[in-house]
């Protein structure tokens, strides 16, 4: 986020990278392994994420046993498998162990469409929540096909004029300060913001 640009300089390197090879999550087959590994073998196919090690954009990764990574699905290629590992930890992280989403609980997600949005959707459903997911008119069909109940065009409709309100709001975007989605929240409704900044951070505390 913009607004932690120092922190993040500070973590990641001042003036250049500390990690000359980037890349977090990964998907391949499993070519070597140390002598006393024994989940893996050669040739399973794996996927997972390297955190803050990075290096996953080489061709070749080396990573402990248990680091985070399992075998992958056979029913999914390795480009989707790479591809969902950070929406599908966001959403659980935000979803199951944070807000400990329920069954008939409503969720308002923003930038439904996204990595993480596209997730959530499916997380919510699984937990036994009702969905609306706010995209634009191009991903309207693909997110009712991820199991959203209902859809808001944000080209065509203004979110805030909703008269429904939510248990959450999971802006996935960060153009929904508290301010603006205080509206859409019950009584002791939370707004979850994934990809805000440090002035909307501090606004949200001033503003509770």
């Amino acid at each position: 986020p913009v607004g932690f640009w120092l922190p993040t300089r500070l973590v990641f390197g001042l003036f250049r990278p500390r990690r000359k090879i980037p890349g977090m999550d990964f998907s391949g087959e499993v070519e070597a392994l140390g002598k006393e590994v024994k989940s893996f073998t050669v040739g399973d196919r794996v996927f997972g994420t390297a955190g803050m090690r990075f290096g996953a954009h080489a061709e070749y990764l080396c990573l402990p046993e248990k680091a985070v990574f399992i075998e992958k699905p056979d029913e999914i290629d390795h480009d989707a498998a790479a591809a969902a590992i950070f929406g599908g930890q966001t959403a659980i992280h935000f979803l199951k162990k944070k807000a400990r989403l329920e069954p008939g609980q409503k969720i308002l997600v923003n930038g439904a469409s996204g990595a993480v949005g596209t997730a959530a959707i499916q997380l919510a459903k699984y937990l036994g929540a009702e969905v609306t997911a706010v995209c634009s008119t191009g991903n309207i069909e693909l997110v009712k096909s991820l199991g959203a109940d209902k859809a808001i065009d944000y080209t065509r409709e203004n979110v805030e004029a909703s008269e429904e309100t939510y248990d959450f709001v999971l802006d996935t975007v960060g153009n929904m300060p508290l301010s603006r989605c205080r509206g859409l929240l019950k009584e002791k409704g939370q707004l979850i913001s994934i990809a805000s900044g440090l002035f909307a951070n501090l606004s949200a505390i001033w503003n509770k």
